[in-house]
């Protein structure tokens, strides 16, 4: 399952239709039909941060100009599988002020998207997970492995440049992490939040 099939599968399920979303994605040039029918912003990975901010306070905006609408759809991920780089990215987002942690041991999103809606005037703020497997021999693998083997290396510049790592380390954690999801007992799952809620509009 693609981001695209989870989106249209959220939209069909009670209560979610009409709910904007955002679609974060590697290979956007792809997707661009598939985008335009659906009328989806997306945007192309590695994100901007700011960009990406950005992006999400104009979806916001744009619900306040009716009285009860839903947020925009937030999908989060998180898993265990590259543990040593896993553990590099949230430093270094901690390193740039990019994360909710407390000590940069954890990205600390997920768990702060309810309150982060609250706070922003959301009512009736509720949520969903959904898990997306990717382990040796599914149907996912491959792509998920061409995912993270692009995706990483990507970020290395990030990652060597906030302090997180030096560029020796970064190559060792790197080919480890590609060593280990080749193997035949590799398991691997993503695990995403969907938060969404109302804001009533204030005159």
């Amino acid at each position: 399952m693609n981001g695209l099939e989870l989106y249209d599968q959220l939209r069909a399920a009670d209560g979610l239709h009409g709910l904007p979303a955002l679609i974060l994605s590697a290979s956007s040039e792809k997707l661009q039909d598939r985008m335009e029918q659906r009328q989806l912003p997306c945007l192309s990975k590695p994100l901007d941060l700011d960009i990406f901010l950005a992006t999400i306070t104009q979806l916001l905006d744009s619900q306040q100009s009716q009285s009860m609408e839903s947020a925009p759809l937030f999908i989060s991920s998180e898993n265990g599988h590259q543990a040593p780089i896993e553990a590099t990215s949230a430093r270094a987002l901690y390193f740039t002020g990019r994360s909710f942690s407390l000590d940069g041991r954890q990205f600390a999103v997920i768990s702060q998207l309810a309150r982060l809606m609250r706070e922003a005037g959301f009512q009736g703020v509720r949520n969903r997970a959904h898990a997306m497997e990717h382990s040796a021999g599914t149907d996912a693998f491959e792509i998920w492995y061409q995912l993270y083997q692009i995706t990483f290396k990507l970020l290395e510049p990030f990652f060597v440049g906030s302090g997180a790592t030096t560029t020796e380390q970064f190559e060792q954690m790197y080919q480890q992490m590609l060593v280990e999801i080749q193997s035949e007992q590799f398991c691997g799952i993503e695990l995403f939040l969907t938060v969404w809620g109302k804001k009533p509009v204030t005159n």
